[in-house]
C-alpha cells in the first residue's frame, strides 16, 4: 500500500510539531524551507514542569520578548508567523509515526481507547492507514479527557477517500454527527460572519469532522510532493 514518504533533505511538513532546546514546541505550517528555516508557528510551552499550550497574541508576545530570533516575516506569502532554524530543533514530531505508535500499544486513556475504535472503521469504509497521522495535543501525549482527536489525511486523493468513508460511516450510524455543543464549540472557536446555522449546514455537508462516543475527531490535509506548485 502507498505510505508516506517524506524528502531526506527537508522532511517537515505541515501539522508536525517541533521542540527546540529552549523548551518551546511549534506546530509547523509551511511544506518549503523559509530562508533555510522551519516555517511554524509556538503552539506550546514548556512551564511548570508541564506542557502549556499558548494562544496567538500570547505566543507573538512571548517570541518578541525573549525569543525575537523566531519571528519572521515571509515576503513569499506576506504574512507574518514563525521560523526556526534547524540546528534549534532538538526533535521532530511526525504524525504518521505517532499514530502507528498508539495503535500497536494498549490505550493508556479514554481518547486513545477512541481513537483505537476509530482507525479500523475508517478502514473499513475504505481509508489507507499507512497515508494518515495524528496531530493536535495527541501528537505530543497531551491529550486530556476533553481533547478532539486531530487526523492528518496525507495527500488530495486519500484525503477525498477519507471524507466519503466519514460520509459513509455516519450513513451508517457507525460514528455521530456532532452535537449541537460540539458544533457550538467549533463555531465559538472559529467565529465567523456566518450565523450558527449557516455555519452548521456547512460543516456537516463537507463531512471532515463527526464524533465517536461522544468525541469529536477532524481530519486535515497535507498534500504529497507531487500535489505541490512551485514558483
Amino acid at each position: 500500500m502507498t505510505r508516506l514518504m517524506r524528502d531526506p533533505h527537508f522532511p517537515y511538513l505541515p501539522r508536525d510539531f517541533i521542540e527546540t532546546r529552549h523548551g518551546l514546541i511549534f506546530a509547523v505550517v509551511s511544506y518549503q524551507p523559509q530562508d533555510e528555516k522551519v516555517g511554524c508557528f509556538l503552539r506550546y510551552i514548556f512551564e511548570g514542569n508541564i506542557w502549556k499550550k499558548v494562544d496567538t497574541e500570547k505566543a507573538n508576545t512571548l517570541l518578541k520578548q525573549s525569543y525575537p530570533q523566531y519571528c519572521y516575516q515571509s515576503k513569499q506569502f506576506e504574512a507574518s508567523f514563525h521560523a526556526v532554524s534547524v540546528s534549534d530543533i532538538i526533535k521532530h514530531y511526525r504524525p504518521e509515526e505517532r499514530l502507528r505508535s498508539v495503535l500497536q500499544h494498549e490505550p493508556t486513556d479514554e481518547i486513545e481507547q477512541k481513537l483505537h475504535k476509530l482507525i479500523p472503521i475508517l478502514v473499513r469504509c475504505g481509508v489507507n492507514c499507512n497515508l494518515l497521522g495524528l496531530t493536535g495535543s495527541m501528537l505530543i501525549n497531551q491529550q486530556r479527557k476533553n481533547s478532539d482527536i486531530d487526523l492528518v489525511v496525507y495527500g488530495r486523493e486519500a484525503f477525498l477517500q477519507t471524507r466519503q468513508a466519514v460520509q459513509k460511516a455516519l450513513a451508517e450510524s457507525i460514528i455521530d454527527k456532532l452535537s449541537i455543543a460540539l458544533m457550538e464549540d467549533n463555531y465559538n472557536r472559529r467565529a465567523g460572519e456566518l450565523s450558527f446555522d449557516e455555519f452548521s449546514w456547512h460543516e456537516n455537508r463537507k463531512f471532515n469532522k463527526a464524533a465517536i462516543d461522544g468525541t469529536k475527531f477532524d481530519i486535515g490535509m497535507v498534500c504529497l510532493a507531487n500535489e505541490l506548485e512551485h514558483d
